[in-house]
């Protein structure tokens, strides 16, 4: 007999006892009755069963297959993450020889656990509000802050809200009506995560934007008293206070009007060249500095001279 024949015969009879084998092998049931439980599958036992294979899968591609014991008929995944969904499937096991080796795989389930619910913190009321120069408000900081909310109550018009960023723990407001009242509050606004987005609102501070001062109306000062002729063509009157100067004012009768400035403490003037046998009027009028005093004051009487 030539070698291949050989071979060929023994090709035959291995393939032959290969099907016969498995003809002899019985099929195993999908386990029946599969539902899930937060992390936790069950089943039904599958008869003639060596074990158990759970495999699942989580939604983002993760996935894991484990071996359960025969007499088990539940299986406690480990380490899933709250919040996530994961998709869970059994299947029997036989021995190879009389039971197929893989029976098919049970219904899918899902697991689940719970997502874990933290309760945020309430950050605290900013302690200290108070005003620092002109329409500037400042406060205390408050630790884990992410920003701070500034809330002006005008008393006449809408709300205004500001946003101001950690270190910073203050604003200048602009543009405030005079005469007016504002109503001034500070909370501190949290990161979501560690701390709820909405703090306590701090205590209430009024700002009062005064009205501006009104210039006085400069005053008219006072015309000289006593004036008179104390020697010659002399003349003197009594000081006025608050005058910054004084106007000396000579009318001769037949020509032009002659003015002379004379400054305090001085009081007095002398007058030169008279025209000899003329009579002369002389008025003396304070002059304020424009700021408490009106420029001019009133005249003062007339007093007569007659020149030598």
């Amino acid at each position: 007999m030539s070698h291949y024949k050989k071979y060929a015969i023994l090709l035959c009879l291995v393939i032959f006892l290969s099907v016969s084998i498995a003809q002899a092998q019985q099929a195993l049931g999908k386990p029946q009755n599969v539902y899930a439980d937060k992390d936790t599958i069950y089943w039904d036992a599958v008869a003639n069963a060596k074990d158990y294979r759970v495999h699942w899968a989580s939604e983002d591609g993760a996935k894991q297959t484990v071996t359960v014991a025969a007499g088990q008929t539940q299986y406690a995944v480990q380490g899933l993450q709250a919040g996530l969904t994961y998709i869970a499937k059994v299947r029997a096991r036989g021995d190879g020889k009389n039971y197929e080796k893989r029976g098919k795989w049970s219904e899918s389930v899902q697991l689940k656990l719970p997502a874990i619910v933290t309760t945020l913190k309430v950050l605290p009321a900013p302690g200290n509000i108070r005003l620092v120069a002109g329409s500037t408000v400042a406060w205390d900081a408050v630790a884990g802050v992410n920003r701070y909310r500034v809330r002006l109550d005008p008393p006449n018009a809408e709300r205004i809200l500001k946003r101001v960023d950690p270190p910073q723990t203050q604003i200048s407001f602009d543009n405030l009506q005079a005469g007016l009242t504002y109503t001034v509050r500070v909370r501190a606004m949290g990161d979501e995560v560690v701390y709820q987005l909405l703090g306590a609102w701090s205590d209430a501070l009024q700002i009062v934007v005064p009205l501006p001062q009104l210039t006085p109306t400069p005053q008219v000062l006072p015309a000289p008293g006593n004036l008179r002729l104390v020697s010659g063509s002399t003349v003197a009157w009594d000081a006025v206070a608050g005058a910054d100067r004084y106007r000396v004012r000579l009318d001769p009768p037949n020509g032009n009007r002659i003015l002379k400035r004379v400054d305090p403490p001085q009081t007095q003037f002398t007058f030169d060249n008279l025209q000899a046998g003329l009579t002369y009027t002389v008025r003396v009028r304070a002059m304020g500095d424009e700021v408490a005093y009106q420029l001019l004051g009133n005249w003062s009487a007339a007093l007569q001279i007659d020149a030598p």
